[in-house]
């Protein structure tokens, strides 16, 4: 029937929505080693940016996507990270308040990290509607500790 197949449909959509795919990143000089960077809510785009083909991650407007970062820990003992994210809109940098800075007891981490284990560090984060929009930014994850940046990511994207 017509509503069996919309639901479906449906269904299916929101299977993907809540998928997470592999988005490129540059390694801002952690301390750590950086294996992957993953997504939810973002879908990939190819954008020309100064003659050069990015891929460039598109978040919709009020979404709340879910950051993933699989790293190695080149230290032992590492713990209190805090979290602190920006978003450089062209030459102003702007940062974004999170309120569960403490990567340990938010981000999923077992805390304090263990030398030459993988960790996946996974933590939620809403795009509130008064974010600029349409505009290309430059997101610059960070977990560090002790002024040491064990995990830093940066990374394209854009809200829609």
């Amino acid at each position: 029937s017509e509503m069996a197949r919309f639901v479906l449909f449906s269904v299916l959509l929101l299977g993907s929505a809540s998928a997470f795919i592999s988005v490129p990143f540059k390694d801002c000089k952690s301390v750590a080693t950086i294996e992957k960077l993953e997504m939810s809510e973002c879908t990939l785009r190819d954008e020309v940016i100064k003659d050069e083909t990015k891929q460039v991650c598109i978040f919709a407007v009020g979404s709340k996507p879910t950051i993933k970062i699989t790293f190695k820990s080149t230290e032992a003992g590492v713990d209190n990270l805090e979290t602190t994210i920006k978003a450089k809109f062209g030459q102003s940098t702007l940062p974004y308040q999170m309120s569960d800075y403490e990567t340990c007891k938010h981000g999923g981490l077992a805390c304090p990290l263990e030398q030459g284990k993988s960790y996946t560090y996974q933590q939620s984060f809403t795009l509130d509607p008064s974010y600029p929009k349409d505009t290309l930014f430059q997101a610059n994850w960070q977990l560090a500790s002790g002024g040491k940046k064990h995990v830093c990511v940066v990374f394209l994207a854009r809200i829609e």
